[in-house]
């Protein structure tokens, strides 16, 4: 399991965004299994934790097992839902998850849900099954997280 989270972070302007990028290296250089748009559920659909949000469902082969990512293309800034931008890249021998957010004021929350195929609990780390590396941009300027 992770969670974007930034607070205060110094926009050059209101109509800049924050990209947080994730790689993903598997063993084997091996493309996702599958990477799905998700349409926002219609109000009938409800089930357990409510209806699921406009986002991206990935399947990555990694150890054995498959890890499955689910990534809605909502997050909290500054107290209130707004859109995000979810991509995914798989070229160069790794796959890519860009997060775009919104400028905020003062914070961002964002919190997708990674698991393994067959386990009944969300993972919360697993470094022996992929590295993971993060940077995060605005405006032309990169920093690692």
């Amino acid at each position: 399991k992770f969670n974007v989270e930034s607070e205060g972070w110094p926009f050059c302007g209101t109509d800049h965004k924050l990209e947080v990028n994730l790689d993903i290296k598997v063993p084997g250089d091996r493309p996702p299994k599958s990477v799905e748009d998700r349409e926002e559920e219609a109000a009938g659909e409800e089930r357990k934790g409510g209806r699921k949000p406009k986002g991206k469902a990935v399947r990555q082969s990694a150890g054995g097992r498959d890890v499955s990512f689910d990534l809605p293309e909502v997050a909290l800034v500054d107290n209130s839902s707004s859109a995000s931008e979810v991509l995914v890249d798989s070229s160069g021998g790794k796959t890519t998850i860009a997060f775009r957010f919104p400028y905020f004021e003062s914070t961002l929350l964002y919190d997708p849900t990674v698991g393994f195929d067959g386990a009944d609990d969300a993972v919360t780390e697993s470094p022996s099954m992929a590295e993971a590396t993060t940077t995060a941009q605005e405006a032309g300027g990169t920093s690692s997280l």
